[in-house]
């Protein structure tokens, strides 16, 4: 196929779309501005690695309240591995530039859109115009503000999103035809995953609890084992490298265990908890860095401490989940630096309202509006989104179900532990083809024809 030929395809060109929204984003996000913190671990990571030094970072280990300086290399078990390889193999070429991995980055996240758009066919390929829905969907992949902006930050929650956007598409296609190919390529993305986020290392039993209402049972067994087997493989490896390194047993990474320790006082410091992780580094492990030293030993103790808190409070931890709820589909700190934030992501939000909120109105009037307005825009997406798989899942129960199941394990596993919005935003695309089947069914006659060419 010719590039002239390529570049007629429609999913082609709202990629090139996508790239171009996302690089406008870099130029006006440069450098690291979101979760410094993380991205900043990350990029000390990907220094070490590619001077010689090894998977370490190099951290000041001294207590806390020592008053002492202490730098020294400590093995890279905090967080996964396939996002500094990711950034390496870049730095390796260009050195250690923020900006040269977010232009890739860039590059590479927007081939969401392409997934967006075939899986858009393949969700809606009864209806009467499954490539007009996909058209639309794809664009809106392509041009929304909240998902470039999250895609281009120096995280790997933005390239997650190619992760849930495969696997959704390949299970999909499995689901419809029972083809194993299509079981084998989703088996091998869900591995993959592990080394970006392993949020979805509980999904094969999900799967297998609901995939019988839906497949016959000895595919939804084959299919099980498939994931279980490739998955072992996988976090093997992962903990095989980690003992190397540490000389510690970490299947996965660190995290777990402060994850439910700071969800418990998400709301508000409560039940002997703290809520951010640099005060829990400080306050609780009294160390200058969440993972080290000694990160093992401190998660699991945050592990224990909160499963014994929630037994003990049950009725509390329950109110902490529903409250969670409206959190989980909130864009937050997606726009624009601390300097003009509504929200400091070490401190409640509650606290803060209506104080901060009139008072950026007042210093920062086109930062206030944008961000008073982007939460709202991404709750009527999710809302219609919902609305549209609910009304889909009705008609064609088996070409829905994955992603149905993918939304509601991500949903269920989060909001039982912690939430911030950047968790649950990778999955996010999987609605916009729902929400445009929405309006697509509401307004059919307004829309043009399939036929016509995008501008």
């Amino acid at each position: 196929m010719s590039i002239t030929d390529l570049l007629k395809r429609t999913d082609v060109r709202l990629f090139l779309l996508g790239v171009a929204v996302r690089l406008l984003f870099v130029a006006l996000f440069p450098g690291i501005n979101y979760y410094d913190g993380i991205t900043k671990e990350y990029l000390n990571a990907v220094g070490n690695f590619i001077h010689g030094h090894g998977l370490n970072v190099y951290v000041d280990i001294a207590p806390w309240n020592s008053g002492q300086v202490h730098f020294d290399y400590e093995p890279f078990i905090g967080r996964p591995v396939g996002y500094l390889l990711f950034c390496a193999l870049i730095s390796l070429a260009v050195g250690i530039q923020p900006i040269a991995i977010q232009i890739v980055q860039a590059i590479v996240a927007a081939f969401s859109v392409i997934l967006v758009y075939k899986l858009s066919l393949e969700l809606f390929s009864k209806s009467e115009r499954p490539e007009e829905i996909a058209k639309y969907a794809a664009l809106l992949a392509a041009i929304w503000p909240n998902q470039a902006r999250f895609e281009i930050a120096l995280l790997p929650d933005g390239v997650t999103t190619l992760i849930i956007l495969g696997l959704a598409l390949e299970l999909t296609r499995f689901n419809k035809t029972l083809e194993w190919k299509h079981l084998i390529w989703a088996a091998i993305i869900l591995a993959f995953s592990i080394f970006l986020r392993p949020d979805l290392v509980l999904f094969p039993a999900f799967f297998f609890i609901a995939a019988f209402a839906i497949l016959p049972k000895l595919y939804v067994i084959r299919a099980t084992l498939t994931f279980v087997l490739l998955l072992v493989v996988t976090i093997g490896f992962n903990t095989w490298m980690h003992y190397k390194i540490s000389g510690e047993i970490v299947p996965l990474n660190l995290g777990s265990g402060t994850t439910m320790y700071e969800g418990i006082s998400q709301f508000g410091d409560t039940l002997g908890t703290t809520y951010a992780d640099e005060r829990l580094a400080h306050n609780v492990f009294n160390t200058k860095e969440l993972f080290y030293p000694n990160g093992v030993q401190n998660d699991r103790m945050a592990w224990r401490t909160a499963v014994d808190t929630i037994e003990h409070h049950p009725w509390y931890y329950a109110t902490v989940v529903l409250r969670r709820i409206p959190l989980m589909f909130t864009v937050r700190g997606l726009y624009f630096s601390d300097t003009a934030s509504f929200a400091n992501p070490n401190n409640d939000l509650a606290r803060r309202f209506p104080g901060k909120y009139i008072a950026m109105l007042k210093e920062h009037p086109i930062e206030a509006t944008v961000r008073f307005i982007s939460p709202l825009l991404g709750w009527l997406l999710v809302v219609m989104g919902f609305w549209g798989l609910i009304k889909s899942f009705k008609r064609e129960k088996r070409d829905h179900f994955i992603v149905a199941l993918l939304l509601f394990y991500f949903m269920a596993t989060h909001l039982l532990t912690n939430v911030e919005p950047r968790y649950f935003y990778p999955a996010v695309p999987l609605l916009y083809a729902y929400a445009i089947s929405l309006w697509h069914i509401g307004a059919s006659s307004s829309l043009p024809s399939s036929r016509e060419r995008l501008p």
